[in-house]
């Protein structure tokens, strides 16, 4: 088993939930994937980081992915930074 510290957060995954802490305070719903690539490269990140920061922030339970019936992803906030 791997254990992963909860409390150690790069810049780039403090980005991504600042993105969805502010989301989910303005639109009340679920912040989808592409709202955070979009806000994430304006701030000049790359699709990799971001791709590894939400995965790293899922792994770490941060973030939980949501389940809607449309094929798109959106994920959900479990604990604020």
């Amino acid at each position: 088993m791997v254990y992963i510290g909860l409390d150690s957060l790069t810049i780039s995954q403090e980005l991504v939930m600042e993105i969805v802490e502010d989301w989910v305070h303005k639109e009340k719903t679920p912040v989808p994937h592409a709202e955070i690539l979009i806000r994430m490269k304006k701030k000049g990140e790359s699709e990799g980081t971001i791709k590894e920061a939400i995965n790293s922030l899922l792994k770490k339970s941060y973030l939980r992915r949501a389940v809607i019936i449309s094929n798109k992803s959106y994920y959900v906030q479990l604990r604020r930074v």
